[in-house]
């Protein structure tokens, strides 16, 4: 089975990975090494953090804690600015239950800005003026104005399409 996980482009995003030994508990003292693929181009992640043809330098998980996390491993993966998908694998090798563990993680370009406003147009008050119809949508406090909508038409003389133009409040 496949996590897939998403993550910001630019940002560092830990993927965490848990082994088993083969009783079906935690495994501790594990040597997991983590293979990166950039799906668009088939390049390898090397452990300096380079892109190569082939694997030649895997990069290493971390164990997070085997007192206190026993058996959880991590690997922070730094996503380059670009948008791209990876399949991370994991190998515990042949101590543990399950050797391989896989991850598809996809970068997105959304910032918290285009998403703030997503759910404020969901989620928020809305008020319209009858005059002019402009729609203003309400920050999270239901007084600020965070963006409005103002109503026109694709073409003056002849109009066939209402269009919204979004503007900041």
């Amino acid at each position: 089975m496949i996590e897939s996980i998403q993550a910001k482009k630019g940002t560092t995003k830990r993927v965490v990975v848990v082994f088993y030994n083969t009783f079906g508990g935690p495994k501790t003292g594990v040597s997991v090494t983590v293979r990166v693929v950039l799906a668009s181009d088939n390049l390898y992640l090397q452990s300096d953090g380079s892109w190569g043809a082939s694997p030649q330098a895997d990069p290493t998980a971390v164990e997070w804690s085997s007192a206190n996390s026993p058996g959880i491993y991590y690997f922070d993966f730094q996503l380059p600015d670009a948008v791209n998908s990876y399949l991370i694998t994991f190998d515990g090798g042949n101590s543990v239950q399950t050797r391989f563990v896989y991850a598809w993680l996809d970068a997105v370009s959304a910032d918290e800005t285009d998403l703030h406003r997503v759910k404020a147009v969901l989620a928020n008050r809305q008020q319209q003026e009858i005059a002019s119809g402009i729609v203003t949508v309400m920050d999270d406090d239901g007084l600020t104005p965070l963006l409005t909508l103002t109503p026109g038409v694709d073409n003056v003389d002849n109009p066939t399409t209402n269009v919204l133009t979004v503007s900041d409040a």
